[in-house]
């Protein structure tokens, strides 16, 4: 032990700290395609293990990597739903490739500090956080670096020594890291090309030659034919992208490989916005936009990778003169590799369009040869001035660490609130039922989607998540996890099967025509709000019941007086309000953002069910919402209904359904948010309980 602490010292303390700064990342928690996953495994497992061979090489899913299918249901089987193990896993995944690129260097460098910097960089660089933190999808990414690595190792040691066992040695390795994932499908490539040109003192050399092509043409046969046909999700496979998208891909992934793989993808991001800022308002759009952001993010973004990499490459070109010339060649052996390893990503099935981002998880792979690289040329700039060498590599070090800390500490907090909404729904909804509907109010969207997709934070169906999440207690039918049934982040719907039924709305409308449809006792509804203020989901089920039961019901319009309307602002346009003339509206003259309120009185005491507001597709109108107050004499009010946001049709018209209940006075309070919008009605009508 004491003689091999100082061999050693180094890469025992980079594991060591590498370790402590990831360590965090086990307060996080499954993330979207991760819940994907576990539904078919959640079915696989049911089924026994022939189930599993053939879902492992013959049921088609967009990537054939069966090692990773079978890896993954191995561990599912050993932990579910645990999600720390999977982290642990993951994390020693990670120390285990800092390891390799370690000694990697070491063979090829015999340089201490060489193998030292590489791993210390690759071990804390941020911009491949993503490969490591995504516990459950990442063991396809570590998987096939691990023996991707292996196999470089092992092929160097065959140029060197020409042995033909060790060259099989390095081409098996190749083939399990595919099998894992497809990132180094671009190592034969270049292996092709040193056996081409490297003509002296190989043995069989065009044999190998052959057997590499045989085995790159095998892989890409049996891709084909395993993954033809329909997958276990319903889909049909497909590889048609639009040619012009794919050449452009090819031609810039390369270099986006190289820039993101230095720099995180979000910083280049951030430093977009920060360039818009000199962009005319004609060019650019209205901040805080769509239309501004995809600008930014689409536009810009392009520009500022290609800058960053012309900036790398006239550094590179200008030292390249000041380094040896073997140094040289690793250069444009890792060029090579670059561009063979990122092609595969033009073609990869879940993308489409223009690739501005590289995802982090394949830029895994590359980036243990980009530290290599990025290594070599700050050691061979400053190598003789050691002060600066010293400081330039602890400003790396710190500001990555800082950047990584960022990452976690967001996934943190992100994890952290969809475990308390997923711990809040299972408290208060212990077991399910035969029957099971969950209905959730935003009062906001997420990740981009449009304004009137206000979805609770989950990137993936909340149903489906809900779905693996009772699992644990319940067996629900194997059909609910197949043909990604509410997999879809935006999507809704109910299905039976087997006696046991369950569904997921966002839309208060599509859930009462299917409980109207199929006959579904309101008792099997859970409904929740979530508000994104004070990050607290709420039960709202007794609510959402009694607006159901309203629905249900025959109802009349109450005839409405308009001195008998007083809203709080723009007092002369409430005749506007009852006009029965859509182009007419009453507006806030306002931003709503400010507390309004409309009082009504009605001729007489009534029953009041449902409320209709219509705004005629007014601009901004879909961050309103709703506090309904009702009262017998104005003095004595209750509370009968409250969203901080409305589901609105594509006509403009919100629909308001809340228990029956006597009133002859009613306030609607705005409790929307909007800087720059007045509150607009076009068009308000309630209505009453029909009575014979």
């Amino acid at each position: 032990m004491n003689l091999m602490w100082p061999k050693y010292k180094w890469i025992v303390l980079i594991v060591f700290l590498v370790a402590v700064s990831y360590l965090p990342m086990i307060d996080s928690f499954f993330q979207q395609d991760e819940w994907l996953a576990f539904g078919r495994h959640i079915v696989v497992e049911r089924e026994g293990w022939g189930s599993v061979l053939y879902n492992t090489f013959f049921v088609p899913g967009g990537h054939f990597n069966p090692l990773n299918f079978i890896s993954i249901h191995i561990l599912f089987e050993l932990f579910h739903l645990n999600f720390v193990p999977y982290a642990l896993m993951s994390l020693f995944l990670h120390l285990l490739v800092v390891v390799e690129v370690y000694f990697l260097v070491k063979l090829i460098t015999d340089n201490d500090f060489l193998s030292s910097l590489s791993a210390l960089f690759f071990g804390i660089f941020a911009s491949h956080f993503q490969a490591s933190t995504w516990v459950v999808a990442d063991i396809s990414t570590h998987g096939a670096t691990i023996f991707a690595l292996l196999s470089i190792v092992f092929f160097y040691k065959y140029l060197l020594s020409k042995a033909g066992k060790i060259y099989y040695l390095s081409i098996l390795f190749l083939i399990i890291s595919i099998l894992f994932k497809e990132l180094a499908i671009g190592l034969f490539i270049l292996y092709l090309l040193i056996l081409y040109f490297d003509r002296n003192n190989h043995p069989d050399r065009l044999l190998k030659i052959t057997i590499l092509l045989s085995v790159l043409m095998l892989y890409f046969l049996s891709r084909f034919f395993l993954m033809s046909g329909t997958g276990f999700y319903g889909e049909e496979m497909s590889l048609s992208k639009k040619p012009s998208r794919i050449v452009y891909n090819v031609l810039t992934l390369p270099y986006k490989s190289i820039v993101q793989g230095i720099l995180p993808s979000d910083e280049l991001v951030k430093f977009s916005y920060k360039v818009a800022n000199f962009i005319p308002i004609e060019i650019a759009g209205v901040k805080e936009t769509p239309e501004y952001n995809i600008f930014v993010e689409k536009k810009i973004l392009e520009v500022v990778n290609l800058i960053f990499f012309l900036i790398m490459f006239f550094l590179v070109i200008k030292l390249v003169s000041k380094v040896d010339l073997h140094i040289r060649i690793y250069l444009m052996l890792y060029l090579l590799f670059v561009i063979s390893s990122s092609f595969l990503f033009a073609f990869a099935p879940e993308k489409d369009g223009i690739i501005n981002i590289v995802d982090s998880r394949n830029l895994y792979f590359i980036n243990t040869l980009t530290v290599i690289v990025f290594s070599i040329f700050i050691w061979k700039l400053f190598r003789r001035n050691p002060l600066v060498l010293v400081l330039l590599v602890i400003a790396i070090v710190v500001l990555n660490i800082f950047w990584l800390e960022q990452k976690l500490l967001g996934l943190r907090s992100d994890s952290k609130l969809k475990r308390d909404i997923l711990d809040n729904i299972k408290r208060t909804v212990p077991n399910l039922s035969d029957k099971n509907i969950f209905y959730t109010e935003s009062d906001r969207t997420f990740y981009g989607l449009p304004e009137n997709q206000k979805i609770l934070p989950f990137q993936s169906g909340l149903g489906q998540t809900l779905l693996v999440w009772y699992s644990k207690d319940k067996s629900i039918p194997s059909n609910f996890f197949r043909d990604k049934f509410l997999w879809d982040i935006t999507s809704e719907g109910y299905k039976e099967q087997d006696g046991f039924g369950f569904g997921y709305f966002r839309s208060f409308n599509n859930m009462a025509e299917v409980v109207k449809k199929e006959n579904i006792d309101v008792k099997s509804i859970n409904a929740f709000r979530f508000d994104s203020d004070i990050l607290v989901l709420k039960d709202i089920s007794e609510q959402i019941k009694g607006g159901i039961l309203s629905y249900l019901e025959v109802k009349k319009e109450v005839v409405l007086s308009s001195k008998k309307i007083l809203p709080s602002e723009n007092i002369d346009l409430a005749l506007f309000m009852i006009d029965s003339n859509i182009k007419t509206d009453w507006h806030s003259q306002q931003f709503y953002n400010d507390k309004q309120k409309i009082l009504i009185e009605l001729d007489n005491l009534s029953k009041i069910n449902h409320v209709s507001i219509d705004s005629n597709s007014s601009k901004d109108q879909n961050q309103t919402g709703i506090r309904i107050l009702v009262s017998k004499d104005n003095k004595i009010w209750e509370e009968v209904y409250f969203s901080k946001t409305l589901n609105w049709d594509q006509n403009g018209v919100a629909n308001v359904y809340f228990s029956p209940v006597e009133a002859k006075f009613i306030t609607l309070e705005q409790t929307g948010n909007h800087k720059y919008a007045q509150w607009v009605i076009n068009e308000i009508k309630f209505f009453e309980v029909y009575a014979d």
